[in-house]
């Protein structure tokens, strides 16, 4: 029986023959030198808490807008083409989307979904995981993010021309939450996987 010597385990003895011969043997790891485990929670907190703050900065610069802003027409041609498609009128004038009736909204970048699929993309590098399996999950993340907010825009539309009452709470609450909540059920699905083995 091993006796403890102040509260901590003694390595196993060597044999004799493993002295005699100089075969190695495995080193000993008690509790005290053994490496601490990694923590993937504490690295996304890290990441996710930098990128929010360079969000942050970089929504209240205009070079940001300035560098996004071509992108809001492109954003609201195709949301016009969808939304004529679901056969409800739809005028376009530059990235203002309007209807005859009198209801009309404005896409500009923070509509276009490229913030959130970034903020996808900054959960899955913020995991530890092979690059190619982060890559190909952010992009096929990305292009589900960016083709549930063309449904959103859509809705969106909807909603104003048919209920505009409604259309503040959809827009800044159901419509906010939703594209959150689909992140993070992305990032879910993703970490379960096969792709994203390999941590």
């Amino acid at each position: 029986m091993t006796k403890a010597i102040e509260g901590r385990p003694r390595p196993p003895a060597r044999p004799l023959a493993a002295i005699v011969v100089g075969a190695p043997v495995p080193p000993f790891r008690s509790r005290d030198n053994a490496a601490a485990p990694r923590r993937p929670g504490l690295r996304f907190a890290l990441v996710m808490a930098c990128f929010g703050l360079a969000l942050l900065a970089l929504y209240r610069s205009p070079r940001f807008y300035g560098a996004l802003a071509p992108l809001d027409p492109v954003v609201a041609r195709a949301t016009a083409a969808l939304v004529g498609a679901s056969g409800l009128a739809v005028e376009r004038r530059g990235a203002v989307l309007a209807h005859p009736g009198g209801f009309s909204y404005e896409i500009y970048y923070r509509c276009t979904g490229l913030v959130v699929a970034a903020f996808l993309a900054a959960g899955l590098a913020a995991f530890p995981g092979r690059r190619r399996a982060k890559l190909v999950g952010a992009l096929i993340g990305a292009a589900l993010i960016l083709a549930l907010n063309f449904g959103r825009l859509v809705a969106l539309y909807w909603i104003g021309v048919r209920h505009p009452g409604a259309f503040d709470f959809a827009h800044r609450v159901v419509g906010e939450a939703g594209m959150l909540a689909a992140v993070f059920a992305y990032w879910v699905v993703w970490l379960r996987v096969p792709l994203s083995a390999g941590r």
